[in-house]
């Protein structure tokens, strides 16, 4: 039973302190699946409002099948829970307050499911996991953090949204809208520092697109294939073997990239090749940074130089420096063999200049999400305009004053680690 939106509960309803152990949203009763929407060993169900107490009497149950009185405290409980099927499902309960119960159950996908459908029945309403954050967290940033969390890919990306969800941005954003207000001209110096590190905080926890193009037999596949380290791409001397896009996700300096080859350009006859070569086009519009390789071997022609026009910005590489040089003089660039294993540090290095040309130090403000990048966007374009008050005023919409976030790792009515659950003498 999912929950409709017109009756999902306000961001801004009155709440009691969720650390405390009570009902993140107040007066409501929704469930949430707090474990990965996949087939693990334990999932996490939690059910939180007035009527937990009321599913306990029904769902809660004692090896023999009697009822069980499970009373909030810091200790697990393990139960078998009561949830319609032909048999109760054994769980560990954990019931930190009156209103909120923790179910750790199998993680099996239809074991969750029924649980959360027989949570439905008694009367709560689903939440998304994304939906729970927003009302879980005291600080808007700091749950699109720990939503963001959630899909990063590397290490180095999740340093920098620790390093929000701990206040960096909030921080940052509160002294530039003082700034402002006072008329400071170092506020300027700052937002705009904020906004240029907008590309990099978007692809935090997406990654850069980087899209392959060059003529046909310039050695793209190969290249992708030295690149991701495996055999992603099929090679062959035929040119135009490369027909549609063929991507892979690699990691260069702790930055998550999506290599994307694509077929050769040129004036292809078969319609299958056109379209290959079209999306290869729609490809490189959309892409984050363009790779143009050709191949040294061959003469350098005409169209070569069309293709540096179309593509000013584009990193080049003359591939296959391994065999003898073609005619005629180059522009500057890489000179690379995919087949060389030396030649993929160096690609990969300027990759990574292209991409992150200034990293930013620990704890820098880093905006990482489309609201926040238009928020600091909207502000810049108030400050050029001769408008800091009205700057000052868009920065404090995007962090309102609220009370610092709560640890990642909640401190209060935590079990013992090394205690375990309560079992239920035999009848």
């Amino acid at each position: 039973m999912e929950m409709q939106p017109d009756t999902l509960p306000k961001p801004d309803a009155p709440r009691p302190d969720p650390i405390a152990g009570e009902n993140t949203v107040a007066g409501e009763n929704t469930v949430t699946v707090l474990t990965a929407p996949s087939a693990g060993a334990i999932a996490v169900i939690r059910l939180e409002g007035p009527l937990v107490e009321a599913a306990l009497r029904r769902r809660a149950r004692s090896r023999s099948g009697k009822s069980l009185d499970v009373p909030p405290g810091p200790r697990p409980r393990l139960v078998r829970w009561d949830f319609g099927g032909p048999e109760p499902e054994e769980a560990v309960l954990y019931r930190p307050g009156e209103t909120l119960l923790e179910i750790h159950c199998h993680g099996g996908l239809r074991v969750v499911e029924r649980l959360v459908q027989a949570a439905a029945v008694d009367g709560f309403a689903r939440l998304s996991w994304q939906q729970w954050l927003q009302y879980e967290e005291r600080d808007p940033i700091a749950a699109a953090a720990r939503a963001a969390l959630a899909q990063v890919r590397t290490r180095r990306a999740a340093e920098i949204l620790l390093d929000q969800y701990h206040g960096a941005l909030r921080s940052a954003l509160a002294d530039i809208a003082a700034a402002l207000s006072r008329g400071d001209a170092a506020a300027a110096q700052g937002l705009r520092r904020l906004a240029s590190r907008i590309p990099l905080g978007l692809h935090l926890s997406r990654p850069w697109r980087v899209v392959i193009l060059g003529p046909p037999n310039a050695g793209k596949s190969s290249l992708i294939n030295a690149l991701a380290g495996y055999d992603r791409a099929l090679v062959h001397p035929v040119p135009g073997t490369t027909r549609d896009l063929v991507s892979a996700v690699i990691v260069a300096d702790g930055w998550p990239i999506e290599l994307i080859d694509t077929a050769g350009l040129r004036q292809a006859a078969h319609p299958v090749e056109q379209l290959g070569v079209r999306k290869a086009e729609d490809a490189a519009r959309n892409a984050d940074l363009v790779i143009l390789v050709f191949d040294r071997s061959r003469p350098w022609r005409a169209g070569h130089d069309a293709l540096l026009r179309r593509y000013p910005q584009a990193l080049l590489l003359h591939n296959k420096c391994d065999l003898a040089a073609g005619p005629g003089e180059r522009p500057p660039g890489l000179y690379v063999s995919a087949h060389r294993p030396d030649d993929v540090p160096p690609i990969l290095d300027a990759l990574v200049r292209r991409l992150v040309p200034d990293p930013p130090p620990p704890g820098e403000a880093v905006p990482f999400t489309e609201d926040q990048a238009a928020a600091v966007k909207e502000a810049l374009d108030f400050l050029e305009r001769q408008n800091p008050q009205a700057a000052a005023a868009r920065l404090r919409r995007l962090a309102p004053a609220t009370p610092a976030p709560p640890a990642l790792a909640r401190p209060a009515l935590e079990p013992p680690a090394l205690e375990p659950p309560a079992l239920e003498p035999p009848a």
